[in-house]
């Protein structure tokens, strides 16, 4: 009786980890699918986007992602790529600048949420949670800490024409907040992670995510 009742737990659990991994996709993929959309309200106004790619590209990259790596998420580059190009052809009220945005909406949004997903299955383990835990946190704090050092210390325009409230002064806050963040995590955490390696990741990570704004 004790066997079966351990197996009927076991089972249980089984189910609940599957419930909470199917409940984690569909938030992956709305979260994909709401970023895309607020990339396609910026350029709602003056061009023709093809919202159904759009749409379909969104859910596809993360799904891609989580069950077939990154070769299949360079396959749906390639569907999306060849499916834009068609459009431009067949369809006669579709422009250059319509196809570039249709393009680049996906691949700027979801093909980049999914890429969070490559990193998280590299390890299942415990060691690849941190790791994305890791990007991610080291973003947040990145932006925490331009905020806080631009704010007080801003004097110099990083990009002017492009962000005109951001500063180099913030730029370099930011850059000692992620690596901070790196640093820390392999000092008490990825302890198989070397410091100067975890500065690397730091500075990249802030690099990335300061182009990417």
């Amino acid at each position: 009786q004790k066997g079966a009742a351990s197996v009927g737990e076991n089972q249980e659990s089984i189910r609940l980890l599957h419930t909470i991994r199917n409940m984690l996709i569909g938030i992956g993929l709305m979260v994909s699918a709401l970023g895309l959309l607020a990339f396609g309200y910026l350029f709602a106004e003056g061009t023709n986007l093809f919202t159904a790619l759009f749409l379909v590209s969104a859910l596809l990259f993360p799904a891609a992602a989580y069950f077939h790596g990154i070769v299949a998420c360079a396959f749906v580059v390639l569907l999306l790529l060849v499916s834009c190009a068609c459009w431009y052809v067949f369809a006669p009220r579709a422009n250059v600048a319509d196809v570039a945005v249709t393009a680049f909406g996906p691949l700027y949004t979801s093909l980049a949420f999914a890429t969070l997903i490559l990193i998280r299955k590299v390890d299942p383990g415990m060691t690849g949670a941190l790791v994305t835990f890791g990007v991610m946190f080291s973003v947040w704090v990145n932006d925490a800490f331009a905020y806080f050092v631009g704010s007080a210390l801003g004097a110099h325009k990083l990009a002017p024409r492009i962000s005109p409230n951001k500063s180099v002064e913030g730029f370099l806050g930011g850059l000692v907040g992620s690596v901070l963040v790196w640093v820390l995590l392999a000092a008490f955490v990825l302890t198989d992670l070397s410091l100067p390696v975890a500065a690397l990741f730091g500075a990249v990570v802030g690099v990335v995510g300061v182009v990417g704004d």
